[in-house]
């Protein structure tokens, strides 16, 4: 897979909403850090307490984003950057486009 190139991504962090650039080759962290200046934490580490989730088309539901599932985001990642997506995305941005942060105790 080709990781370079990059999207916007809506993130939805409760009553705010966002956007974000993630690269192809972000790893979680790198996630993590720009969420966290997006939203102006003081620290990244107090996203430890949330839960960053995706739309997994499949499954029609938000799952979330961990080292296991990072290579199949990337996928969607790919998917969205395609020509065909590009072009529905010039139409409106779908739920694809959206990261949602969960707190992990609810």
């Amino acid at each position: 897979m080709d990781n370079t190139g990059s999207l916007m991504m809506a993130v939805r962090w409760e009553s705010q909403l966002r956007e974000i650039t993630i690269n192809l080759n972000d790893d979680i962290n790198a996630i993590k850090r720009t969420i966290g200046t997006i939203y102006q934490l003081p620290r990244v580490n107090q996203l430890d307490q949330y839960q960053i989730q995706y739309f997994d088309a499949k499954y029609q539901k938000f799952m979330d984003l961990y080292p296991g599932s990072l290579e199949k985001f990337r996928l969607l990642l790919q998917t969205l950057l395609s020509s065909e997506a590009a072009e529905k995305k010039r139409e409106r941005m779908g739920v694809e486009n959206c990261l949602k942060i969960c707190s992990n105790y609810s």
